[in-house]
């Protein structure tokens, strides 16, 4: 079963995301400076055409040993009009959109969510980390993401790192405080 679909102020944060740090998954993770959490990043920046600056907190998964291959981008931010912060998941082109993807945090049960859009950088699943996930998520340690290729096919995008989780998301919440309505 596929989760529900994401927020309506998701979309708009992620889009403000992309203002921020036009996501390519061709370019380097050091593209922006950055205070560093363990295995997360928190980026702040002024959006476009804008004096407003936001943060969001990201992590990359390769899939070389040289870290040239971007595999999976993560990137949490805060999400206008609700408490809970939002997750964007970009990863390359070429994955069966209908299945959507699988999401594991730890040895929790795999949750399947849909993917949002496909871009010239690749395609999008958007998440909101309502409270069950945010919680596993903050005990946990690693997460992983699986996907279908166009064979279906279940292949593993990647897994990402939960270290630094917990005190990014505090520093993004500080950052960013909550735009509830």
């Amino acid at each position: 079963m596929i989760a529900k679909p994401h927020h309506k102020g998701l979309l708009a944060a992620l889009a403000l995301a992309g203002c921020l740090l036009t996501p390519s998954l061709a370019t380097a993770q050091a593209q922006f400076d950055g205070k560093t959490f363990q295995d997360w990043t928190l980026r702040c920046g002024t959006i476009a055409g804008t004096q407003e600056e936001r943060c969001l907190m990201e992590q990359f998964v390769f899939s070389d040993p040289e870290k040239q291959k971007i595999a999976l981008r993560v990137r949490v931010l805060s999400v206008p009009g609700t408490k809970e912060p939002g997750m964007q998941l970009l990863f390359p082109l070429g994955v069966l959109l209908q299945a959507g993807l699988s999401l594991q945090v730890g040895e929790a049960e795999a949750k399947k969510y849909p993917i949002t859009v496909c871009l010239p950088e690749g395609c999008i699943a958007e998440i909101l980390l309502e409270e069950g996930l945010l919680g596993a998520m903050r005990a946990g340690t690693e997460a992983t993401v699986v996907l279908q290729n166009i064979r279906h096919q279940n292949v593993k995008a990647g897994s990402f790192s939960l270290k630094g989780f917990t005190a990014a998301l505090k520093a993004l919440q500080e950052a960013n405080p909550a735009t509830t309505n």
